[in-house]
């Protein structure tokens, strides 16, 4: 799982467990140093992924 402020990712965890309507994850750890490629193909189901448009 990925923490965002809209610009940045600031943080990253594991999801452990899930629940209807609930999410369990491990501690939140910083994202600092970390970079991420963008899918050639991304889902179209569940949360969106950011596109090079989204970034600047």
């Amino acid at each position: 799982m990925l923490f965002s402020d809209g610009s940045e990712i600031w943080g990253t965890a594991t999801i452990t467990e899930v629940e209807d309507g609930k999410i369990w994850f491990t501690p939140i750890r910083t994202a600092d140093g970390l970079s991420f490629d963008l899918p050639i193909d991304p889902q179209t189901r569940g949360f969106p992924y950011i596109t090079e448009e989204m970034v600047e």
